[in-house]
């Protein structure tokens, strides 16, 4: 039995290793939405994780599409994500 699935996560750390990263993103389509303020998505820092899926950056420019390090952890609420969706698609 095929099940389709999709997975959208909101402002998610980097959980995966890279050759874990590199399996998980060919099985099934997922999108990540961050926020350019939000440093939860900085972490961990080392370059042995990466995250996964398509990236939607809420308050980034082009050349800022991975996750800041200069941002606030109050940024991590999901109150932010919610104002920055409706200005962007409203």
């Amino acid at each position: 039995m095929y099940v389709d699935v999709s997975l959208i996560t909101f402002g998610a750390p980097r959980v995966l290793e890279l050759d874990t990263s590199d399996k998980f993103h060919g099985r099934f389509s997922q999108i990540r939405i961050m926020h350019n303020g939000d440093y939860v998505t900085s972490v961990p820092s080392s370059t042995r994780f990466r995250h996964v899926g398509r990236v939607v950056c809420l308050e980034c420019s082009e050349s800022e599409r991975d996750s800041s390090t200069t941002g606030h952890v109050l940024n991590h609420r999901m109150r932010t994500y919610r104002r920055s969706l409706f200005a962007r698609f409203s």
